[in-house]
């Protein structure tokens, strides 16, 4: 029997601390309890004819783990029955449940199991045995962090005399109860439990999304304007994923800026021509003409040469440094003959001088 009542407050003691250490959400309270004790009327047989009421003492400490209302005890009762010269200490873990009940007093139960070491001074001896608790009461809230508890605790402690019964008392017993840590009242501690928010926070209202405008394809060709190469694909015209038909063609004038009379490959030419060699890369289908132009400084035989030397400067990079098949490019000169400015200014015939990629089927 003692190994059994020492295990058993090993368990508890245990569980308490283990529940409250992974519940950062619950309380610790400390109480402090007084009362009277007696032998129970329905003691059979009675312990001893002289006993008579004594006093009662408890201090408790509390962890509310499962619940806002439940959780494990560990208390130390003493107590002593005065005409049976009989005291008794016992250290004892209980598990509680307090009910949600409206307004301020909540009915509670509890059972526990403990060690009891307790002394006859009448027979001259001590016992060390276990002792078994049942509670029932009643805790009212005075404060978020005080409760007045008025409980009722039946005592049993089995003895290991063989000549004497179990000695079976009832308490009547007032505690003040403190708690510590945050206050939560019962909804919100079971949203600090689940990690909800609290107050409940209300969804938020659906937005529509943005409207989709289908876009525009002037010339009916499945390709969207902004995409479409080719604006002008004839009505019912098979069209690429450019938006070009198989007759059709379309240019673009790559960035590459042409020192006046040189035919240097300009330092930012590989930038200028990323977009020719996806368009290249992303239509095997496609072939390109390389097409150089000057502006109206030198004669036209000079601007002439001049113009084969850029297309041609251009057609190699991209053969050499960028892997196009050389039998999908093909170089030509057009000389000062397609100005796509006035020739008043420097800034003109910068403008003038440049290279145009145009695109076809092969």
């Amino acid at each position: 029997m003692k190994a059994l009542s020492f295990l058993a407050l090993i368990f508890c003691f245990g569980n308490a601390h283990t529940a409250h250490a992974r519940d950062h959400a619950g309380q610790f309270s400390l109480g402090l309890g007084a009362g009277i004790i007696t032998e129970a009327p329905w003691a059979t047989p009675p312990f001893r004819e002289a006993v008579t009421l004594g006093p009662k003492a408890s201090v408790f400490g509390r962890w509310h783990y499962l619940s806002h209302h439940s959780g494990l005890e560990l208390s130390y009762d003493t107590f002593s029955h005065g005409g049976s010269n009989l005291s008794s200490n016992s250290l004892i873990g209980s598990y509680f449940y307090r009910f949600d009940v409206s307004g301020p007093a909540h009915p509670m139960v509890g059972f526990g199991i403990g060690h009891s070491w307790t002394k006859n001074y009448f027979l001259s001896g001590d016992y060390n045995t276990a002792i078994f608790k049942l509670r029932i009461g009643v805790e009212i809230e005075l404060h978020p962090k005080w409760d007045l508890s008025v409980h009722l605790d039946h005592y049993q402690i089995f003895r290991n005399f063989p000549d004497e019964p179990n000695l079976t008392s009832l308490s009547p017993t007032i505690s003040i109860v403190r708690y510590f840590g945050d206050y939560y009242a019962p909804e919100e501690f079971e949203a600090a439990r689940e990690g909800k928010p609290y107050p409940p926070v209300s969804p938020m209202p659906e937005i529509p999304g943005p409207v989709v405008v289908a876009s525009a394809d002037a010339d009916g060709d499945g390709v969207a304007d902004e995409a479409d190469r080719c604006s002008n694909t004839p009505t019912g015209a098979k069209a690429n994923k450019l938006g070009c038909g198989a007759e059709q063609s379309f240019e673009i004038t790559p960035e590459l800026r042409f020192a006046s009379q040189k035919a240097d490959y300009p330092s930012e030419g590989d930038a200028a021509l990323a977009e020719v060699v996806k368009i290249l890369n992303d239509h095997p289908s496609l072939i390109a003409e390389v097409q150089g132009h000057t502006d109206t400084v030198g004669t036209t035989q000079q601007n002439d040469l001049l113009s084969r030397h850029r297309s041609e400067v251009v057609r190699e990079r991209l053969i050499t440094h960028f892997k196009v098949k050389a039998s999908r490019l093909r170089a030509k000169a057009y000389g000062d003959r397609y100005p796509i400015a006035a020739s008043n200014s420097p800034a003109q015939h910068a403008r003038n001088r440049r290279v145009v990629i145009r695109f076809s089927q092969e």
